[in-house]
């Protein structure tokens, strides 16, 4: 549990340092194109993604990941409020639902209500903005070249994720077979693992053809009682 929480915990870390410069950069896009509050607004998103940074450091990564969400949700809904749905800020709704579910941070019933609460928000988001107008007029060209930057870049953190995720799952993986087949005093392998290796020993002979055999040393030390008596079994 502690790897997938640590695994989890670089995600967020990649993600809030991503977050803050592609953020930083529609600061300077949204100055040039005239639409001063959502310029003022990246701002402020560029210095949550630094205060999630800093409460991920500081072991209060459940605070940050609430942050997170509440930047991307505000963020997305005040952009196409803006500048219209056709601009793609939506996408990173979407993201939300992954990053809540892989998180080890929380209870499975509080991810779920939580996906639910997002996928529902983003489908009435849709319902009541997709033919709306816009607060402000883009001109095509930079709204169909926005567009595609927040699908191509929702769609790369998408990959992380899943990334991540695999790297998780085979951590995990990796954990629970350790357990099942080394001595948790000595950290040498268990019977169950010695089995196994003779068999799958046996198996590559049979299949190479081999006929080398095998043997197995066996080694005692006499009177090792006194030591563990003297020093502990440790």
């Amino acid at each position: 549990r502690r790897s997938t929480r640590d695994l989890f915990l670089r995600l967020m870390t990649t993600v809030s340092w991503i977050a803050a410069g592609v953020h930083l950069s529609f600061v300077g896009l949204f100055s040039w194109a005239g639409v001063t509050p959502l310029a003022a607004l990246n701002v402020a998103s560029v210095l949550m993604y630094v205060l999630a940074y800093r409460l991920i450091q500081g072991e209060h990564a459940l605070l940050a990941v609430w942050l997170m969400a509440i930047e991307v949700l505000g963020q997305s809904t005040a952009a196409v409020m803006a500048i219209g749905w056709d601009s793609g800020f939506h996408f990173y709704i979407i993201l939300i639902i992954p990053v809540v579910i892989v998180s080890a941070l929380t209870s499975v019933s509080r991810k779920a209500a939580f996906a639910v609460t997002v996928g529902g928000y983003y489908v009435l988001l849709d319902w009541h903005f997709r033919l709306a107008p816009p607060l402000f007029a883009l001109p095509s060209h930079l709204l169909l070249a926005l567009h595609y930057f927040n699908l191509v870049s929702m769609l790369l953190l998408l990959g992380l994720l899943c990334t991540i995720y695999f790297r998780m799952v085979k951590a995990a993986q990796r954990q629970l077979r350790a357990l099942a087949s080394t001595d948790p005093l000595t950290r040498l392998f268990n019977r169950r693992a010695m089995q196994e290796l003779v068999q799958r020993e046996c198996r590559r002979q049979a299949d190479s053809g081999e006929a080398t055999g095998m043997a197995v040393l066996l080694i005692d030390i006499d009177h090792f009682k006194r030591i563990n008596d003297r020093h502990g079994h440790e």
